[in-house]
């Protein structure tokens, strides 16, 4: 076999689990590097034990994107195949069958079951909870309600009690419970940036999304959405007694982040409203994140 014929066979699964997108990914990372920042400042955890959990839920959110995208895409091969944007995934278009994605799926869920048995038995069970409840759910929910975005928020924000019972025999829920509102308002807010693109093909083929119930209020549901993540994510931080400058960082930053993405998007044109979607998880996770370093940081060597 010629190395061309080897890039032939393996690009549609690199294609298929998306691992030549760094946006996707990054959107399960965020939130759990997040929690563990917070856990870590809260608790003073030492730096060598933050690297080790930072690292278990780096290679964890990874994988665990890429079984959710071939997941995602097996339930939606009909509806990718009517919308332009999706017509030529692997699937879609054929270059990989049902049966071979099921059998590419399967190890990647085999990898995500042996990190989370890295973790406690609590931890277990609420990674278990997510991983073949709310994930596996998630696809259906654009053939039922208007508000699949909702039920993402939830599934792909799961890390973050995932990370806390993982830092911590003890977390602070109160902490944890803001962080996870929060992202789950900004994940309505970049999912429905991300749904704009397919509104035209979306009614077409008969998929449900907040872009779609939101209509011409699209950019005011944003803004309102974008607020409660500043609001909640605040909440977090002073739960977790973060000092000001990284505080005034992570919120200050983020803030002015989401006031551009407002400013600059254009619900009506797919290019713009990929862009946005993009710059939350290439751009406005490292902004809220270098904040709670900073803090973690200066705290470690007060």
């Amino acid at each position: 076999m010629t190395m061309g014929d080897a890039l032939h066979v393996v690009v549609p699964y690199i294609k298929l689990a998306r691992l030549h997108i760094l946006a996707g990914p990054s959107l399960v990372w965020w939130p759990c590097a997040w929690a563990l920042t917070l856990v870590a400042i809260s608790t003073g955890m030492p730096t060598i034990i933050l690297i080790k959990m930072l690292s278990l839920f780096f290679i964890g959110s990874f994988t665990l994107h890429s079984a959710e995208c071939v997941w995602n895409d097996i339930c939606d091969v009909d509806f990718d195949r009517k919308v332009e944007r999706t017509k030529n995934r692997p699937l879609a278009a054929g270059q990989i069958s049902l049966q071979a994605a099921g059998l590419f799926l399967l190890p990647q869920v085999c990898l995500c079951l042996g990190l989370l048995l890295l973790t406690s038995a609590e931890t277990i069970y609420v990674g278990l909870f997510g991983l073949f409840f709310l994930d596996t759910l998630y696809p259906l929910m654009k053939r039922v309600t208007y508000w699949p975005q909702a039920w993402l928020g939830i599934a792909i924000n799961w890390g973050i009690p995932v990370a806390g019972l993982a830092a911590t025999d003890r977390p602070d829920w109160r902490m944890l419970g803001a962080l996870l509102v929060g992202a789950w308002c900004w994940t309505l807010h970049y999912d429905t940036c991300y749904a704009f693109q397919d509104k035209k093909d979306d009614v077409d083929a008969g998929v449900k999304s907040t872009a779609l119930l939101f209509g011409q209020w699209g950019r005011p549901f944003l803004l309102f959405f974008s607020a409660g993540f500043i609001t909640s994510l605040w909440s977090a931080t002073r739960l977790a007694n973060m000092g000001m400058l990284g505080t005034f960082l992570s919120i200050g930053g983020a803030a002015f982040h989401l006031l551009w993405q407002l400013l600059t998007i254009d619900p009506e044109n797919p290019m713009s409203c990929g862009s946005v979607f993009k710059s939350n998880g290439e751009q406005l996770g490292w902004i809220v994140w270098s904040g709670m370093l900073l803090d973690y940081q200066l705290k470690q060597f007060a």
